[in-house]
């Protein structure tokens, strides 16, 4: 044990034991050369709580050890070899401990199906300067990690290029990670939940950072229109929410061609007629949907180019990988070519083809540009102020305008970070471990939410004092009080304990829902708009969310309702900076919905209140018009139905009568029968 303010220095010989924590430095210790070993498994050969410089010496435990060092405090690994077979962790380096490695050989073996190794488990500061790192595995399912980056640790690594071995992730990141200027011959970069922000880096496996940087798009956009000759083509773009995703799209954006999203889950059939209709040149597509890319290949001649995400492949055919293509630009682009840097980009180019609808050769093409995704998110910003620290969680798909507007261009152009959900059923995990501050919803996802966590409330018997709690602290803020994040602390805990937006968008929430994500201290806004007017054209200001309302005209839009009825309903219309350019080769549809002075016909039913805050009730082609001409709106029916938590979906609608030309009205339902069964039990469900 070395004492507080004492040194020590090892020069040379060999330090054996068959005990745990063979030094413990609390003052500075300085190890030059030499030995450490054990002659049998330990937890810990060092536990640094003061400052230790490793500037040579042997680090080999001769069996299993939990952690070879652990650092408290300063740790400066300058040069040295640490050797550790089926050792949990190299060096543990722990909360408020700054790690700098400058120059290290790292010999990291697991010989053990049940140890879990990393090189390096980071909770602190860790800085790694080049050095060499050699890491296998005799057990594939069990493959180490070279950096475990935990949450709101913070890593930076220059210089990496001697990066070796059967590893599963070279860096798996849930804090913050910033990596340039190196070559990692293995592992994947891996970003859970932090952010991940890359500079000059090649791998030979994929980034989940959801950083998407300038030198990735000119690269790849170098690639694209110099490489494969795709300058201005058509790109369609299918994948679920990947970096390769973002990376597509933002590149495309910049001036590469037009992106063409298309819906991850359309069938084959579908997937080839966009493609045809769109006249698509190049197809980029992630691993997942290779089956349904090969089995459209022969149909599409057009194509001249498949590009598969995450993939080394040379051109071979018209197959080629996404990383080859973006590595070539790099190539490129160091030897001089700024063509796509210095591209200029006209506002009012035809940039993007979004289909409204995938089902039929009749679904629409909306045509948009570069100014209408600009406008949409700079009125929207006056509405919803996010900022850089801001983390937005993804779940909805980003084939959509609402999504790759207001999901990715919106949080990338203030500077903030995204997590991305892992799948459906995994949101309220995803939320909990990734802790974001906003998320877009739909009413559906919101109101799963709101079910669960509610559920979890009655389960613990604490109903009722938290409807009393919401009426205190309600009344509360009524005078300038506002205790709803303290009180309700466990309950956002569970959404992450951050979470302070939530929007929700695409169609009528019932107002309960919302009023109970304000009542428990997060603000709940709700959004209007369709892929025509890219997309937002109402949302709820931040500063004044009225729940049940669709929200005010953005700026650069305006609302008015068409031929009102006694309650002020009627068709809405919108005029706004964002409309699109037009419905792709279809202008007589084009004039169809937009009049002469350039109001776009919606075809929602709503009105707008004294102070211009616009309520939906329903769309005009699904009012039922009873034989005493009263107007009825099946979504508003529906959504009363669906309060009861038996009823899982249900459709309103006028079914016609033998000689009668009166509608009656129906609902077919779908029971909640998971619902049913906890509440009635299971004798209470017939096949009938």
């Amino acid at each position: 044990t070395i004492e507080d303010k004492n040194s020590y220095t090892m020069y040379s010989g060999t330090i054996k034991t068959n005990v745990g924590n063979i030094i413990e430095n609390n003052g500075t210790f300085n190890y030059d050369s030499g030995t450490i070993t054990s002659s049998q498994s330990v937890s810990n050969l060092i536990t640094n709580n003061g400052v230790m410089n490793m500037n040579g010496g042997y680090i080999n435990p001769s069996s299993r050890s939990s952690n070879l060092i652990i650092n408290n405090n300063k740790l400066l690994i300058n040069n040295g070899t640490i050797y550790a077979d089926g050792t949990k962790n190299a060096v543990y380096n722990k909360i408020d401990a700054t790690l700098t490695i400058n120059n290290a050989i790292f010999n990291v073996e697991l010989s053990e199906s049940n140890v879990t190794t990393s090189a390096i488990m980071n909770e602190g500061i860790t800085y790694i300067n080049g050095g060499s790192y050699t890491i296998r595995s005799n057990y594939y399912h069990k493959i180490p990690v070279y950096l475990y980056n935990e949450t709101n640790a913070n890593a930076v690594i220059k210089g990496l290029d001697n990066f070796k071995g059967d590893i599963l992730y070279s860096v798996y990141n849930k804090g913050n990670v910033e990596i340039s200027n190196s070559t990692i011959y293995n592992g994947k970069l891996y970003n859970q939940s932090g952010t991940m922000n890359l500079t000059n880096v090649v791998s030979n496996y994929s980034t989940s950072s959801s950083q998407v940087n300038s030198n990735g798009v000119i690269n790849f956009g170098t690639g694209l229109t110099k490489f494969l000759n795709l300058k201005d083509e058509r790109i369609v773009i299918i994948s679920e929410t990947t970096y390769g995703w973002y990376l597509s799209y933002m590149t495309l954006l910049c001036g590469a061609g037009i992106a063409v999203p298309l819906d991850k889950e359309l069938p084959v059939n579908e997937i080839e007629n966009l493609i045809k209709r769109s006249k698509a040149t190049a197809v980029i597509y992630s691993a997942k949907r290779k089956d349904q890319i090969d089995k459209v290949k022969d149909n599409v001649p057009m194509v001249k180019y498949f590009i598969g995400m995450n993939s080394y492949d040379k051109v071979k055919g018209r197959d080629v990988g996404l990383n080859t293509v973006l590595l070539e630009g790099k190539k490129l682009v160091e030897a001089g070519d700024d063509s796509f840097k210095n591209v200029e980009i006209d506002p009012e180019e035809f940039k993007i083809l979004f289909f409204t609808s995938g089902t039929t050769s009749q679904s629409k093409g909306v045509m948009l540009c570069n100014r209408n995704l600009a406008e949409n998110i700079n009125s929207c910003s006056a509405y919803v102020d996010l900022k850089e620290t801001d983390r937005l969680f993804s779940v909805l798909p980003l084939h959509h305008a609402y999504e790759s507007s207001i999901g990715f261009l919106y949080p990338f152009g203030v500077g903030a970070s995204i997590a991305i959900c892992e799948g459906l059923k995994y949101i309220l995990p995803d939320i909990k471990e990734s802790h974001p501050t906003a998320m877009l919803g739909v009413p559906v996802l919101i109101e799963n939410i709101h079910k669960n966590i509610n559920k979890s409330i009655e389960k613990s018997g604490k109903s009722a004092v938290v409807n009393s709690m919401m009426h205190v602290t309600n009344a509360l803020k009524t005078v300038g009080i506002d205790m709803k994040r303290k009180v309700f602390k466990e309950i956002l805990d569970n959404l992450g304990g951050k979470l302070r937006i939530i929007v929700s968008a695409a169609a009528p929430i019932d107002p309960k829902v919302g009023k109970w994500v304000q009542d428990i201290g997060i603000t709940f806004l709700q959004g209007y708009g369709l892929t025509e007017t890219a997309p937002i054209s109402a949302l709820t200001p931040d500063y004044d969310a009225r729940v049940g309302s669709a929200g005010k005209a953005v700026v650069c839009a305006e609302l008015k309702i068409k031929d009102p009825n006694e309650k002020g309903e009627g068709e809405v219309l919108i005029k706004s900076k964002t409309l699109m350019l037009g419905y792709y080769e279809d202008e007589e549809a084009t004039k169809a919905v937009v009049d002469e002075d350039g109001w776009f016909n919606s075809g929602d039913v709503g009105y707008l209140d004294k102070d211009g805050f616009l309520y939906i009730t329903g769309r005009s082609k699904n009012v039922i018009v009873t034989q005493n001409r009263k107007n009825i709106y099946p979504e508003e029916i529906e959504m009363l139905l669906k309060k009861n938590l038996e009823i899982k979906e249900c459709m309103v609608y006028g079914k016609a009568q033998e000689n009668s030309k009166e509608l009656t009205i129906t609902a077919r339902v779908i029971p909640n029968l998971i619902e049913i069964e906890q509440k009635y039990g299971k004798d209470s469900l017939t096949d009938e």
